[in-house]
């Protein structure tokens, strides 16, 4: 996973220290993802039978292809694709398939594929960074509701596990996924939510903002992989989800009092934070 802040040889250097925007910014993010996701569990979701078949056309294993293509040949493909386009297109193509699923939900097929048409012909062109924090948490949703319909609670603590551990090698300065989120940058991509320093920065263009020393960054699977829980907690019940995005909540903040720092595994945070409360709950329901 990405790490938690713009990697540093791409910002300007830290500021002194003093109460950040990311302490309130980072938590107030993912409860925007909360709320994305309970428009469609209370619209299609939480009705009796009501759990719809995901279309032929994005399964799961699209999205899985798409992620780990990225990711394994991530970086030989660096060494030699010099188009900013190119990487553009993969990552927006990816979050079109969520916005795709997460319109589907409230939205007959054809108008869900219009919706996210036109939004993402609309951050394509309109670069700013509020438009492109909203169509990557969309797009978020879109993929946790996905994940969270298509896998058992069990394969999903197994993942999570996984990709905590693998994010504490790879999300620090010099590993696998920051040395990847650099290179992203380096190209003028955000493959993830850009939080500026600054409440007004969020209508700044978006080179301007990656600019920005105080501006935190955080990986779209920093993102995607706690929205998967808090999709299913949702779905099981609404206790379960206040639980689950407690945990996450307390992540966010631990997150957000870091500010705008040095490459940082978040996943470690966030992802604990959701997986904690879920795996407790579960194990409850075997008693």
């Amino acid at each position: 996973m990405s790490s938690s802040a713009t990697p540093a040889h791409v910002r300007e250097p830290r500021t002194p220290p003093g109460v950040s925007l990311a302490l309130w910014s980072v938590p107030m993010m993912y409860g925007v993802l909360a709320l994305l996701l309970c428009i469609p569990v209370l619209f299609a979701l939480g009705r009796e039978n009501a759990a719809k078949e995901i279309p032929g056309q994005i399964v799961a294993w699209q999205f899985l292809i798409m992620i780990f293509a990225a990711i394994l040949v991530g970086a030989f493909l660096l060494q030699y694709i010099r188009l900013r386009i190119v990487w553009e297109a993969m990552l927006t193509g990816t979050l079109f398939l969520g916005v795709w699923v997460y319109a589907w939900f409230v939205l007959p097929l054809p108008f869900a594929l219009l919706c996210a048409a036109l939004f993402t012909i609309l951050q394509a062109y309109v670069r700013r960074v509020f438009v492109h924090d909203v169509f990557l948490l969309i797009g978020a949703a879109g993929i946790s509701l996905n994940f969270a319909l298509l896998f058992h609670p069990y394969t999903l603590l197994i993942v999570l596990v996984t990709l905590v551990i693998y994010d504490m090698f790879a999300g620090r300065p010099g590993g696998f996924a920051a040395e990847l989120s650099a290179a992203f940058f380096h190209r003028g991509l955000v493959p993830g939510l850009l939080i500026p320093g600054q409440t007004e920065d969020f209508i700044q263009e978006i080179p301007q903002a990656m600019r920005n020393a105080k501006a935190v960054f955080l990986g779209a699977g920093d993102v995607i992989l706690p929205g998967i829980f808090l999709a299913q907690a949702m779905i099981r019940g609404w206790v379960q989800a206040l639980f689950v995005l407690a945990g996450i909540g307390i992540g966010a903040v631990f997150l957000g009092r870091r500010g705008a720092t040095k490459p940082y595994p978040a996943l470690l945070l966030v992802g604990l934070g959701a997986g904690i409360p879920y795996a407790i709950m579960l194990i409850f329901q075997l008693l």
